[in-house]
């Protein structure tokens, strides 16, 4: 029987739509959706999770993607699965965030094969919605961090699995440094795409393989995309994630301990943020603006434009760092601008490179040397 959709809205929608799209009259209304897909590539799709009036949510799917609507556990090889991505958003819809488990069917990263559910996906959709039948056992645990109904609505976004990189041919998407009374010495933890390296400023061994980052953050984060994050003096972490929502957390045992609101316009496009060695934290947007506040963000001391307080930068700053040479490192995408903040001079720029920070990676000019002493070598050889 089909029910008029005015009368009877739908409790999901699943959309297939282009890189601009909009949303559903019937159900999340007739906005653009503030979210892009990338056509075929990258970004599979988005959901959005409920909300505790229970209204409908949505699920939009790249319509450039190369889909593969069968159900044949060989998908051919430069095809998605439609079968198991929708099945993932459907679940985010529902109320399920990433799992951590590489087996479930909410893991973060699309699995190139068609599998039923996990355990870790049962147990989930049980916490929310309950046993089959009395007679079930309840589950213990999921790391699949189930939302509760009464989340607030955010969204959360299917990508096929990223490639593996060498920590020294990235640009880093952000990243800070953190010490806690257990440590000797600070860590600095590099953020890039989905990954994250944690480095000890004592030794500064480059990790033979990363960690996921989505395995990294609290579980209550997971479903956010995290944009940046720093030390605050009493030793949280302060993390921003996309769309502007600020939360801390415990470092190092990475706890989620509290959301808050600081006083910054509510569309503002966040640049970098960091804490200098007063203890005043600086939040930068809208690639020209700044605003001072005390280290616990309650009292705004100053606003303003960057280029005032802090002359020499250019705009569009991309990311701050405060390192353990009194320094403030701003990044303009692949350049670096050394700034003194007691001087108010910017001391030193040029292209990024991670001996700057003392991370072991080799020079491109050790690397020139290196090809030339073996092809010198090779010669003599022949």
């Amino acid at each position: 029987m089909v029910t008029n959709p005015t009368l009877y809205p739908p409790d999901i929608t699943i959309t297939m739509v282009s890189k601009t799209h909009y949303f559903r009259a019937n159900c999340m209304g007739n906005d653009e959706c503030p979210l892009t897909l990338d056509d075929a590539g990258g970004v599979l799709g988005h959901a959005y999770f409920p909300d505790s009036s229970g209204t409908c949510r949505e699920i939009h799917l790249d319509i450039n993607e190369r889909w593969y609507f069968g159900n044949n556990p060989n998908i051919p090889k430069n095809q998605t699965s439609f079968l198991m991505v929708l099945v993932h958003e459907i679940g985010h819809a529902l109320g399920i965030a990433h799992s951590a488990s590489p087996n479930a069917i909410m893991f973060a990263f699309y699995q190139h094969e068609i599998r039923g559910l996990d355990g870790d996906d049962i147990n989930a959709v049980q916490y929310l919605y309950g046993r089959k039948n009395k007679y079930d056992s309840i589950p213990k645990s999921t790391t699949a961090s189930a939302i509760p109904k009464t989340t607030t609505t955010i969204r959360s976004t299917t990508r096929k699995q990223p490639i593996l990189k060498n920590l020294c041919d990235i640009i880093p998407d952000f990243m800070f440094l953190a010490i806690a009374p257990e440590f000797s010495n600070y860590r600095l933890s590099i953020a890039h795409d989905m990954f994250i390296w944690k480095l000890d400023l004592n030794e500064m061994i480059i990790p033979s393989q990363p960690e996921l980052l989505v395995d990294y953050v609290p579980t209550e984060l997971r479903q956010y995309t995290l944009q940046h994050i720093f030390q605050s003096t009493n030793g949280d972490l302060i993390t921003i994630v996309s769309p502007n929502k600020y939360f801390s957390a415990s470092f190092p045992t990475i706890k989620f301990l509290d959301n808050f609101s600081i006083d910054i316009p509510d569309r503002a496009r966040i640049n970098a943020i960091f804490q200098s060695n007063a203890g005043r934290s600086y939040p930068f947007y809208n690639n020209m603006s700044y605003i001072e506040f005390s280290n616990d963000f309650t009292d705004v001391l100053n606003r303003g434009r960057i280029r005032d307080i802090f002359p020499g930068l250019p705009e569009d700053i991309s990311l701050a760092l405060r390192w353990i040479d009194g320094h403030i490192y701003f990044f303009r995408h692949a350049t670096y601008y050394k700034f003194n903040e007691f001087t108010r001079k910017v001391v030193a720029t040029g292209p990024f490179h991670w001996t700057l920070f003392g991370v072991p990676c080799p020079s491109e000019d050790l690397l020139h040397q290196l090809k030339t002493l073996l092809s010198k070598l090779v010669s003599v050889y022949h």
